[in-house]
């Protein structure tokens, strides 16, 4: 019994999927020789024949259907066309009928049932070969990272908002490692806008790769010594390879300082909040070699409390001379302004602070105050709170 018209306008068809089977295919997907794609429904049977609707579909409506973003019922209710073609095909030899049918004509008995979908995992971007990471870093002479996350529905799409948090975190922590491999480590002033430029990733193109993004170095490679971009992303490898183990999280991260920590602790913080696996592939040009790493929400969140603890130990506590402008003895806070720098610093007392300790706000102190660095989620700006470690007042 045929199963596709053959000689009519539609072209000459072959079946690329089947959803639904009855006896025969009752919902499938086909495609003309000169690739326009169909979504076939069976809608009657008859003595002599069966009848079908078939909807024109563009490669997007195609991917949108077959992921469940569209439901059956409108990819026929609502063609792209504005028609459906209602294809009568005879069950033994004979011509076949093609009849164009404006979709507010269909009958409700021709049509899926409302809400009915699919629900497969479609494809929407080119894929990634991981091969070919290698050649790109080549090709373009300079070092190329792939961020892989898992899809926010069955195509391979992502919210922006959870996409741009991601660019954000790994570009940070990116300038914060470079920083500190150029020696010019801060933990307070701004990184400079050399060293920014020196450690920017551009975004190359999305491939499917559950949703991956290839970025690639601003700058060449440095044909004499290793560019700053790739000891930073080494850094960052190195540090997502050590996974929750405490010992080597350390043995990265406590020469990369204190302002590399709260980075990489804000990009911890956002994978395991959002509950975000991601993967990292790293090709360098000049060799063939690629490295694949990954880090799971759920290991993000173990190596969290790692990064904290180490943060505490490596913070550098600033020492400034000033007089107190609050002193809270019960709600543990104080306020002191710089007498050089003129600049206020609030905050809490620590617990080396007796709980007792009275100050005079007539008189001048020389205090030790240790800072920690919060960096905003959305607008990745550094906000900066102090603890009091020590108060000593100037005779």
């Amino acid at each position: 019994m045929p199963l596709l018209p053959h000689n009519t306008v539609l072209g000459t068809l072959s079946i690329v999927e089947v959803y639904e089977y009855h006896d025969i295919p009752c919902l499938f997907a086909c495609e003309s020789a000169s690739g326009q794609k169909y979504l076939a429904v069976w809608t009657a049977e008859g003595a002599q024949a069966n009848t079908w609707l078939y909807a024109p579909m563009s490669r997007i409506r195609y991917e949108y259907v077959r992921s469940g973003g569209l439901d059956l019922r409108s990819a026929f209710a609502s063609a792209e066309d504005s028609l459906v073609f209602r294809v009568i095909v005879p069950k033994a030899e004979g011509a076949c009928t093609i009849e164009r049918v404006p979709c507010e004509r269909l009958g409700d008995d021709e049509l899926p049932a409302a809400g009915q979908c699919l629900d497969l995992e479609t494809a929407t971007l080119e894929a990634l070969e991981r091969s070919a990471i290698s050649r790109t870093a080549n090709s373009a002479n300079r070092e190329v990272l792939v961020v892989e996350f898992p899809p926010t529905a069955r195509r391979t799409e992502m919210s922006a908002w959870l996409l741009g948090q991601a660019l954000t975190d790994i570009q940070g922590c990116l300038d914060a490692f470079g920083q500190v491999r150029a020696g010019q480590a801060t933990s307070r002033a701004p990184i400079p806008q050399d060293i920014r430029r020196r450690t920017q990733v551009l975004v190359r193109r999305a491939v499917a790769a559950s949703f991956g993004l290839e970025l690639i170095a601003a700058e060449p490679a440095n044909l004499f010594d290793e560019s700053l971009v790739r000891q930073a992303i080494q850094a960052f490898v190195d540090l997502l390879r050590a996974k929750g183990d405490a010992a080597a999280i350390q043995r990265h991260l406590r020469p990369l300082r204190v302002r590399s920590a709260q980075r990489y602790r804000v990009l911890l913080s956002h994978l395991a909040s959002e509950g975000l696996d991601m993967k990292v592939a790293w090709a360098s040009p000049g060799t063939a070699e690629r490295v694949e790493t990954e880090m799971p929400a759920r290991v993000a969140r173990e190596a969290i409390g790692v990064v904290e603890e180490l943060e505490s130990t490596i913070a550098e506590p600033f020492t400034i001379r000033g007089g107190f402008f609050l002193w809270d003895a019960r709600q543990r806070r104080f306020g002191i302004q710089d007498r050089e720098g003129h600049e206020d610093y609030t905050g809490r007392q620590g617990e080396s602070i007796q709980q007792d300790y009275v100050v005079n706000m007539e008189e001048e102190f020389q205090v030790t105050i240790r800072e920690r660095v919060q960096v905003s989620r959305t607008t990745g700006e550094e906000k900066s709170s102090y603890e009091l470690v020590s108060v000593e007042p100037i005779k």
